[in-house]
Order: structure tokens, then C-alpha cells, then sequence
């Protein structure tokens, strides 16, 4: 008898640990829908590699293989877009990563014309920064891949030629650099996208080696994120309760963690229900219980609904 319930209490608690949160997310997350498709005209994709939100919940997507931005009502209504391949004013020259949580502006890294575009929140274009404006040769980056802002209105920008994380003041001065060679140990193998938490800790995903690498406000680093499953880390995202959203482009996966690196679940792409499956999530954003899931292979984005 002792035996029969300690093997039911067992069962018991490994439904709930493993079914309800830490081990699935079958019961965390259900499909609603998507929005998108391949192609050139209003709404379609070639190359999706950035996805934002702003404050009134309008989606923003960088298409790298189309040179524009689009956005997007929260439901997934195409409203506007930016854009064209040139290498001034608002047009791109691949277009990787858009930041719109700013409350006043939106930034986009404009990755081959090696600049950061600014605009307002009516997609007006207002001013780059690149090489030419930048006189501290030790601080000029290349190739941007990631972006985003503080709470401060300071600038974090991914430095993929010198593997590395730029920050720009509020001014536009630039101010330093970190998770270079001068980490030691603790430096980016391929730095992909950055995010900064409410509390002001600095997190960089590095996608080929799996992992976030997490530094404090003056470049620091603090401690690093994986799971052993996890086979890439492309897009971040942190929400407001200081949970991390990780894409995993190479298995097909979201990974969430809370704010100090601990594995809270994972959201699969082929058990997320509703007859549709993501394959190759390359950029994710969270934004009031909805995980907005940018698909790059299949040029889509899912959304799915956090169940209470």
C-alpha cells in the first residue's frame, strides 16, 4: 500500500512539474494564429530577421531579403512600410534587427550599409548613425546585427564584424565596448541580438555557441545562459516579469528562462497545436501574455496566447 502511493504521488508530482511548467509548454502556450507569407508585395516576406513590438502593441519586422521594414497591427494586419535597398535616408541595405519598444523612437540595424537608422513612431525618417560619425576608431562597429535600449536612453548596438557590444549614450556619443577580446575568457563567439533588463543587466545571445552571455551596465560580465539542448541562440526577449525568451533556430524551439539564468520551459515547434508547426524561430517578442514568433524559413509569424 506504502509502495502504491509513493508511486502515485510520484506520478502526480512529475505531471505537474514536467506536463504544466518546467519540462513542456503543451499547457503554457496555445497556437491563435499567424500572419505573413513569401513573396515581395504588402505583408510578405523574403528574409524576416527582426521582430519589435511598440507600446500600442503595432508589430514591427525587419526584412532583410526584401531591404525594408513593415508593420503590422497587433492582430497582424499589414498598416505600412519603409524602405527599398539603398544606403541612405530610409531606405537598407539589409535590414536585420528593428527595436520599437522605445517610447518616442524606432531603430533599425541597417547591416551591410554598416549604420543604424532612426525613425519616429509615424515610420518618419529622422537621422543614421555609421562609420562616418563616429571619431573614436576603437568604437566603430560593423556589420550591426542586434539593437537596443535602456531605460536611460542609452544605445546597445551588436558589433558583428569585431564580435562585440557597442554602447551609444543618449547624446549619440559612443561610450564603450565589451564582450570582445578584452573579456578574456568570457567574449562572443558570433553575438547575434542584445536586450537590456529592467534592472540594467546587458544580455547578448551568441548563436553559434548556444548560449547568453549576460554583463552588467559598465560591460562586465555577470554569468552565462544555457541548456544543454539548446542548439542555437538568436532572437532575445525579456518581459516584464524578467522572464528571457531564447529562439533556437536550429531546433525549431523557444527556450524560457527567468532573470537569474534558471531553465523555466520550452516551447516546441511541433506541439504548439492548432495544425501548424514553427520551423526555424529566428526572433521572438512578448507583449501582454502574446509570444509573437518570427518564423525565417517559412516567412511567417506565429502567435501564441500564454494560458493563465
Amino acid at each position: 500500500m506504502k509502495k502504491l502511493l509513493n508511486l502515485a504521488l510520484l506520478i502526480f508530482f512529475s505531471q505537474f512539474f514536467c506536463g504544466s511548467y518546467l519540462c513542456g509548454a503543451e499547457n503554457r502556450f496555445g497556437f491563435v494564429g499567424f500572419f505573413g507569407d513569401k513573396g515581395i508585395q504588402e505583408g510578405e516576406f523574403e528574409e524576416p530577421t527582426g521582430i519589435s513590438v511598440d507600446i500600442n502593441g503595432c508589430i514591427y519586422i525587419a526584412d532583410a531579403g526584401n531591404h525594408r521594414i513593415q508593420k503590422f497591427s497587433g492582430r497582424g494586419n499589414f498598416l505600412e512600410y519603409r524602405g527599398g535597398l539603398g544606403w541612405s535616408g530610409e531606405n537598407f541595405d539589409k535590414p536585420v534587427d528593428i527595436f520599437a519598444k522605445s517610447v518616442l523612437d524606432i531603430f533599425v540595424t541597417d547591416q551591410n550599409a554598416n549604420r543604424i537608422v532612426r525613425f519616429d513612431k509615424d515610420l518618419n525618417y529622422i537621422s543614421s548613425l555609421g562609420l562616418d560619425d563616429i571619431s573614436n576608431n576603437e568604437l566603430v562597429f560593423g556589420y550591426p546585427s542586434g539593437i537596443a535600449l535602456s531605460r536611460r536612453g542609452d544605445i546597445f548596438i551588436v558589433d558583428g564584424e569585431n564580435k562585440r557590444v557597442i554602447k551609444i549614450n543618449s547624446f549619440g556619443e559612443p561610450e564603450m565596448s565589451f564582450g570582445g577580446f578584452e573579456n578574456l575568457g568570457f567574449g562572443l563567439n558570433e553575438p547575434f541580438q542584445v536586450a537590456v533588463s529592467s534592472d540594467n543587466n546587458i544580455f547578448v545571445s551568441d548563436i553559434s555557441s548556444g548560449r547568453v552571455m549576460v554583463f552588467d551596465y559598465f560591460g562586465n560580465f555577470n554569468f552565462e545562459i544555457f541548456n544543454k539542448k539548446m542548439k542555437s541562440a538568436a532572437g532575445i526577449d525579456i518581459d516584464n516579469y524578467g522572464r528571457l525568451f531564447v529562439a533556437d533556430p536550429i531546433g525549431a524551439s523557444v527556450y524560457v528562462f527567468n532573470s537569474k539564468g534558471s531553465y523555466l520551459f520550452t516551447i516546441i515547434g511541433n506541439e504548439i497545436g492548432g495544425g501548424e508547426i514553427f520551423k526555424e524561430p529566428i526572433d521572438i517578442v512578448f507583449y501582454k501574455g502574446l509570444l509573437y514568433v518570427l518564423d525565417r524559413s517559412q516567412k511567417r509569424v506565429y502567435i501564441l496566447k500564454e494560458k493563465n
